[in-house]
């Protein structure tokens, strides 16, 4: 095999790759303490109670937040607030959603 055609199969493969990658865009409404300095997303991949990890912080004023890359499975999130002095407050409901991305085995004895 070539080396052209070598570079335009792994470019082939990775645009299949990542137009399969999973986004899940997350919304929540405005925190109204006056001295809001931000919010903290957390995940688990173990269940709604946890344990959750530290994902990303994120500024006040802003009321989405976007994962992305996520593999098959099922994920669970929480969001705090924090204010100017770092204090934060306790989760959020939790979301969750279940990834899948692996298609089903083709029908068998089709006539």
């Amino acid at each position: 095999m070539n080396k052209k055609l070598m570079l335009c199969v792994a470019v082939l493969l990775l645009i299949a790759v990542t137009a399969y990658a999973m986004v899940t865009n997350l919304a929540w409404d405005a925190n109204t303490e006056p001295d809001l300095a931000g919010y903290k997303l957390y995940q688990s991949t173990v269940g709604p109670t946890g344990p959750f990890v530290y994902v990303k912080t994120i500024a006040k004023g802003t009321l989405t937040a976007a994962t992305a890359d996520l593999a098959d499975g099922t994920y669970w999130w929480v969001l705090t607030a924090y204010d100017n002095s770092g204090n934060e407050s306790g989760y959020s409901n939790v979301v969750t959603r279940t990834i899948d991305t692996v298609a089903p085995a083709p029908p068998q004895n089709f006539r």
